[in-house]
């Protein structure tokens, strides 16, 4: 059977919900025609084998009925994934059985290594090619690194129990966030990055998600997420240490309001700047490269390519 030429990819995470809408361009290239993210916080207060919260489901659903109106999923191929809030939760019909209704069709509950691979493969669109480039995705509950070989595959990947939504609410409780909270919250993530990633090995760094390319947004003083100022952009170490600190010194509502970020993300923020830098300290690189793309690019290629089922 002839794989379609366009396809929807939604990525159902701990903190957000992210769509995109891929096609081929006539040249053969897959392009992206359409792109969204809606914060949501649906691994809001879950613990391991705990039940998601009523709200939280509840802001989950009218996200997807918002995303399925505005991206037409009844006219085009969709491929749903959640993540690691799906794995998490001892009773993920609660989510499920409703978003499935919504959808029409399956969410695949994927495993972290699925998801690094098919991120991976989304995050390197566009990207120069470099047989040596690691790919880090940095969730609400779960942060994957992979690194990549040959054009779109990978090998090595780890997925880490280490998110913004869990680090936030075990560390920076807080409005302001303290020095030592911060450091209490970096040894935190040094211990799980030695567990699971021993070496630290070598080559670029490549980001996606909601921390570096909001990091990306701040930094080159934008008020809004521009695809094109974002794919592809190099940000410094300093830079991602130089707002956290700024960061931390404001409470979230501050982070709204000077400096324009979502409610939903400027909370989990700096748990995500914190995330980053550790790991960048951890693989030895100075700066990393921001890709806009991801998991659900991933997901839409992987349907336009004919590897994987899609909701018809």
């Amino acid at each position: 059977m002839t794989a379609p030429s366009t396809a929807v990819g939604l990525d159902i995470g701990s903190n957000t919900i992210s769509c995109c809408r891929l096609s081929r361009h006539p040249d053969g290239r897959p392009v992206v025609e359409q792109d969204a993210s809606l914060a949501v916080r649906l691994s809001e207060g879950l613990q391991p084998g705990g039940r998601l919260k009523t709200e939280a489901v509840a802001r989950a659903l009218d996200a997807l009925e918002r995303l399925h109106a505005e991206f037409c999923m009844d006219e085009v191929p969709v491929r749903a994934a959640a993540t690691a809030v799906l794995r998490m939760t001892a009773a993920p019909r609660d989510f499920l059985d409703p978003a499935e209704r919504i959808l029409g069709g399956a969410v695949d509950v994927i495993s972290g290594e699925e998801e690094a691979r098919l991120t991976c493969r989304g995050a390197v669109l566009d990207l120069p090619p470099d047989p040596a480039q690691r790919i880090l995705d940095i969730g609400g509950q779960s942060t994957e690194l992979s690194s990549r070989t040959g054009d779109n595959g990978c090998f090595d990947a780890v997925s880490m129990p280490l998110g913004v939504v869990a680090l936030t609410e075990r560390f920076f409780t807080d409005l302001i966030i303290s020095d030592g909270q911060r450091n209490d919250a970096a040894s935190a993530v040094r211990d799980i990055l030695k567990a699971h990633v021993p070496d630290g090995g070598r080559g670029a760094l490549v980001c996606v998600g909601g921390t570096p390319t909001t990091l990306c947004v701040l930094n080159r003083g934008l008020r809004t997420w521009q695809r094109e100022s974002v794919h592809g952009a190099v940000i410094s170490r300093e830079a991602a240490e130089e707002w956290l600190r700024i960061l931390s010194a404001v409470p979230p509502e501050e982070r709204v309001s000077r400096f324009g970020m979502r409610p939903l993300r400027a909370d989990v923020f700096p748990a995500g700047l914190l995330i980053l830098i550790e790991v960048m300290r951890h693989t030895g690189v100075s700066s990393f490269m921001v890709s806009a793309n991801g998991l659900r690019v991933g997901l839409a290629l992987s349907v336009i390519e004919g590897e994987d089922r899609a909701i018809p």
